[in-house]
């Protein structure tokens, strides 16, 4: 017994030990991976604007920002990676367009990594003849200058070798000077759109623009940014210069400062912020919001223009990207706190009814004890330092156990890419153990002050008191006492009650104080309402009980009699098992629906933000008129099964002032078999209707009407049905109005947003409306030859958004991303559903909740087995004599038995009937507050974190598993109740009755 105590301690300090060494590995992973998602969410960018540039203004401005950065942040900084951008080159050879030259000097050694389809080699840092340099550019702009790789392009190097005079000085201009430098094209690249963060948005292709007929072009070319000064410094050393004045006005360099993700973790995440803050409010002091100097080119290091910039700063209208992350742990702490204490309770209760079975077991020798002399106290101390020691040596073996466990455990549920965040607990073990000791001893001072209470009750007790319990009780329990039932019940209507009164004012209270206040009360109700109900349960218990009793007095036999007779004598035992088995069915019927909603509500809102598997907007460089053309190139990927192209935009929607809406003209023979629709009914409703824009379409072009469809928004916005004229006007076209008809209204049309602001700002777009992208153009035509003599260029919408049904395996996915980054199939902003889901199912902060729930599952299932198979053994024990007299007096072995098996069977029957009463109680309350779902992709402030928690409703969802696992859970019942009647059957009647010598 004593053996069985110990496991449920260590296994107590085990679980709250390792539930916060848990979530601070998960935690760090998701926020490295949040560090390193793009190279932006991590970098600072240090940007000046120089007038003169020469290697020592380079190295004094990189020493002021230098004196900034690495004081505030010290190692959680690396070095800067330093590139500038010069317009101050041109092309030394006449040429017939007008023509400008940007470059853009890099590190070529660090951007190798960035650059895409490199053919050639990277731009050299030195090269051996002199005024030569290394020139890297796009095919595209190769092409327009009629160049290869191996071609030499000659070009000036256009300065000032003294300062420009002050606006008020008298001083002569000083002459412009050129240099002619060869460069030589070494190499042809892309930028990946993977990698525009990186490059800040820089494609590095040729521009034009047109003024007043007159077209002027830009190539951009990249170079080497040491060769490029070094040539610099060539030309000072020729003039005597101090350095090399700029004829546009300045030099514009950039120092970029990445945060390293691994020195990152979240028990620094608030230093962090704070020393971020720290360098953002030095630099204000020092020297303001982008800081301009008047007469720069006569002070070295002739800076005009200083600035400092990230992501990682926070601003008044939008706050940091680590300040969103702590948001987002703020809302995944909740369920993760609430599955931690529904743990621990199931152990503590395990724990209790370990240690009540023990004082059971050791009642009478405690009563022998006091009838022959020994105090209450010696009896409490010698059962309590048994108890002590147990704590002492769950704490020795579970605290290590749960840091030497954490780490596998973590390493098999974390994605490959974010397993480095196990240096929390492997870099330094000894202060893992610090972490979680405080919550084990906690535990392990719960447990004791448990035991302590039920050791106390027992050593006052006397012979007589001891056989007046075994007869009948007439002490009420301290919970009636103390009417905990009640006060369980004030709690939970309380908790109902605010919640309610806060989800009626939702449209009055911001986001953050639904997630952070209504969400816990909502958790809280329900735990509480559950607390009340077991109380309720143990007061209705004995009424139960008799009502059995009475019932089956009725039939012939008196086995079943005798057993409820059994369990209404002595019910304490019998309500302990079946409480336990009731919290361990609930807890393992609520995990099972709670990972299946979870895996749903996740499926959810990715279809919701993407609408198909890829989508994108198309950037082709002709107009495009013709849907079926641009399908057929999509279509014929590898890995797309169907794919469907159209024109999207904001329109106005209603006579007046309207409503904003989202509009999407479709190819309506595509569009919906390859997008997704949020339910098989609503896709079957909707390629119906699909089908009718298409059989309308002759008709309404003859009367010039558009048929469209509509979703709820919509309808009940501007009170539109079946058959309702429409106006929409799109603005900023030859012809913005156009008269509709609804033909059909769907509750939701994919693609479309109308629960979040988009970019996480501005006003929701309140619904959406769907045509025939065929029909509306061609009506579109036709109103513009009506028109002709007032229109001067046409101006028909052209297809600008591309949406793809793909494959879901690997190989699949790898052939369409890889395409889709070809510059013929020209998507930009492409989103994709595959790789939304597979960020949101490896979210570290989703998977505590997966390891939580993994843990707790098992907990709960070995703890009722374990705990039930015990008590029903050893009650089998306790009353071997009272067996073997039934036995004596003519009851047959197969009779008693049965009257075990009855008693059994009624609280085993009991525990499972209330455990999957409870657990649907806690389903359908608290797993929809408990859904949390985070989209990097769509946030940009803390209130669009807080409020898609509530966006997007949750769906319970049921999994076919769960029939399995209550029959599961069945099995391991009998299979306890087959061995404590094997116990039972086992002994002969001699053993049972034989006395001890007392």
């Amino acid at each position: 017994m004593m053996s069985i105590i110990a496991l449920g301690m260590i296994a107590a300090v085990l679980i709250a030990g390792a539930i916060p060494l848990f979530s601070d590995v998960m935690s760090t992973a998701g926020l490295r991976t949040t560090l390193r998602s793009t190279p932006d969410d991590s970098e600072i960018m240090a940007t000046a604007n120089v007038v003169a540039l020469s290697s020592a203004s380079v190295a004094a401005v990189h020493d002021q920002f230098q004196s900034l950065v690495k004081p505030a942040l010290g190692s959680f900084v690396q070095d800067p990676e330093f590139s500038f951008v010069s317009g101050d080159l041109s092309f030394a050879t006449p040429s017939k367009e007008d023509r400008s030259l940007i470059v853009s000097a890099v590190n070529t050694a660090h951007t190798a990594s960035h650059v895409a389809h490199l053919k050639g080699q990277m731009a050299a840092t030195t090269n051996t003849q002199a005024n030569t340099i290394d020139v890297m550019l796009t095919p595209l702009t190769a092409k327009r200058l009629g160049v290869k790789i191996g071609s030499t392009i000659p070009l000036y190097l256009n300065y000032y070798a003294k300062p420009q005079p002050g606006p008020y000085s008298n001083d002569p201009a000083p002459p412009q000077r050129k240099f002619l430098i060869t460069g030589r094209v070494v190499g042809t690249f892309d930028i990946d759109p993977a990698n525009s963060a990186y490059w800040h948005g820089n494609t590095f292709q040729p521009t034009s623009s047109s003024a007043q007929g007159h077209t002027a072009y830009s190539y951009n070319f990249m170079v080497s940014e040491d060769r490029l000064l070094s040539i610099i410094e060539q030309v000072l050393t020729l003039n005597k210069a101090n350095g090399v004045f700029s004829t546009l006005g300045a030099y514009s360099c950039l120092w970029s400062y990445h945060l390293n993700p691994s020195m990152a973790t979240v028990g620094n995440l608030d230093n962090l912020i704070n020393q971020l803050a720290l360098l953002q409010n030095q630099y204000q002091a020092n020297y303001g919001d982008s800081t301009f100097v008047q007469d720069a080119g006569n002070t070295f290091p002739y800076v005009s223009k200083m600035d400092l910039q990230s992501t990682l700063f926070s601003y008044s209208d939008s706050p940091s990207n680590l300040e969103r992350f702590r948001s987002r742990i703020s809302v995944a702490q909740i369920p993760a706190a609430v599955l931690t204490i529904m743990i621990m309770v199931l152990i503590l209760f395990f724990v209790s009814l370990m240690t009540n079975l023990l004082v059971d077991r050791q009642s009478e020798a405690i009563a022998v004890l006091r009838s022959r002399g020994a105090s209450s106290s010696q009896i409490f101390w010698a059962l309590m330092t048994q108890c002590i020691g147990l704590g002492i040596l769950a704490l020795l073996i579970g605290l290590p156990l749960a840091v030497f466990l954490i780490v596998p455990i973590s390493g098999r549920i974390l994605p490959q890419a974010s397993r480095d965040a196990l240096n929390v607990i492997t870099n330094s073990p000894l202060a893992a153990l610090e972490r979680g000791i405080w919550y084990a001893l906690a535990v392990i001072l719960v447990v004791w002050l448990t035991m302590s209470l039920s050791i106390f009750g027992a050593s006052r007790s006397d012979v007589l008191a001891i056989r007046r319990q075994s007869s009948r009780s007439n002490k009420r329990p301290l919970w009636q006492r103390l009417n905990l039932d009640v006060i369980a019940a004030i709690i939970a209507l309380a908790g109902y009650g605010v919640s309610y009164y806060l989800t009626s004012l939702s449209n009055v209270i911001q986001g953050d104080a639904k997630t952070l206040i209504a969400t816990p009360l909502s958790i809280i109700a329900p735990f509480f309402l559950i607390v009340g109900l077991m109380f309720l349960f143990l007061r209705v218990f004995p009424l139960l009980l008799r009502l059995m009793a009475s019932i089956v007095t009725r039939g012939r036999g008196a086995v079943s009699m005798l057993a409820l007779a059994q369990i209404g004598r002595t019910p304490r035992q019998s309500i302990r098992m079946t409480l336990l088995l009731a919290l361990a069915t609930a807890f393992a019927l609520f995990t099972l629906v709670y990972m299946a909603t979870q895996a749903q509500h996740i499926q959810d809102i990715s279809i919701y933000q993407v609408g198909a598997d890829i989508s994108g907007e198309t950037y082709t460089q002709v107009n495009m008129h013709d849907p079926a053309k641009l399908t057929s190139r999509y279509t014929s990927v590898p890995g797309v099964i169907s794919a469907s192209s159209g024109y999207q935009t904001q329109a106005v929607g209603g006579r007046g002032g309207g409503i904003t809406m989202e509009l999407r003209a479709v190819d309506s023979r595509t569009f919906g078999s390859t997008v997704i629709w949020p339910s098989q009914q609503e896709a079957q409703k909707g390629d119906a209707l699909l089908k009718q824009l298409l059989s309308k379409s002759s008709f309404s072009i003859k009367l010039g009407v558009v048929p469209v469809i509509i979703d709820r928004n919509t309808a009940n916005a501007l009170l539109l049905h079946n058959n309702s004229d429409l106006t929409v006007r799109i603005n900023g076209l030859n012809v913005s109005d156009m008269t509709c008809v609804v033909v059909g209204i769907v509750p939701h049309i994919p693609t479309i947003n109308d629960r979040i602001a988009v970019g996480g700002k501005g006003s929701i777009i309140p619904g959406g409306v769907l045509m025939d992208y065929t029909t509306y153009t061609t009506i579109y035509n036709n109103k513009l030859h009506k028109a002709n003599k007032s229109i001067v260029i046409p101006d028909v919408p052209a297809i600008n958004h591309v949406w793809l049904h793909t494959k879901s395996d690997d190989a699949s996915l790898i052939s369409v991303r890889t395409a889709l980054k070809q510059p013929q199939y020209g998507l930009q902003n492409m989103q994709d559903r595959w790789q939304i889901l597979a960020s949101l199912n490896t979210d570290p902060l989703y998977l505590i909740l997966t390891g939580l729930m993994i843990v707790g599952t098992i907990t709960a299932l070995l703890l009722a087995l374990v705990g039930d198979l015990l008590a029903s053994w050893l009650s089998a024990r306790m009353r071997l004599t009272n067996f073997a007299i039934l036995r004596a007096i003519g009851t047959t072995p197969r009779e008693v038995a049965s009257m075990l098996t009855w008693e059994q069977a009624i609280v085993y029957s009991i525990g499972l009937l209330l455990g999957v009463g409870f657990g649907l109680v806690l389903a359908n309350t608290m797993i929809p507050a408990l859904s949390f779902t985070d989209l990097n992709s769509t946030l940009a402030n803390n209130d669009q974190l807080y409020s898609l928690q509530s966006a997007f409703p949750t769906r319970i969802i049921f999994p076919s598993t769960l029939i399995w696992a209550l029959v599961a859970l069945i099995g391991l019942y009998a299979i306890a109740l087959i061995t404590m009647v094997s116990v039972v059957s086992r002994p002969t009647l001699g053993q049972a009755l034989r006395l001890n010598e007392d």
